[in-house]
């Protein structure tokens, strides 16, 4: 049986795979934290998803795969590879960790670290 972190994960690539804001949006506390590498952490759902938008608006698709799972109570660090292509039509690949942290049945935190590109 899952837990609610586990199911929360899932839910979190799902939605990441299908850019689907909605879903990221009902998953979301409206005070997450979210830190990626070389920005200044963005506080409030809003402005999360705002970030989202611009992230995948550059790309044709982006696809995340799930390769390691660790979970302790209402933390969880999900390792994963992602490849896709750029709107320019250039391949992109890398390969990354994602903490995440929930709250009453939401995600408040995800901080981000990866290899900004995995060569082909």
């Amino acid at each position: 049986m899952m837990n609610r972190i586990d199911e929360l994960t899932a839910e979190l690539l799902s939605s990441m795979n299908q850019y689907d804001l909605k879903r990221l949006d009902n998953i979301f506390s409206e005070d997450i934290s979210l830190y990626y590498p070389g920005l200044t952490p963005m506080v409030g759902k809003k402005m999360s998803i705002i970030f989202l938008k611009k992230l995948f608006s550059n790309f044709e698709y982006l696809h995340f795969r799930q390769t390691g799972f660790i979970a302790s109570n209402n933390q969880a660090c999900v390792i994963w590879e992602n490849e896709g292509r750029r709107k320019n039509s250039d391949t992109y690949s890398n390969m990354g960790v994602t903490l995440i942290e929930i709250m009453d049945d939401k995600i408040v935190l995800l901080s981000d670290y990866f290899k900004f590109e995995v060569p082909h």
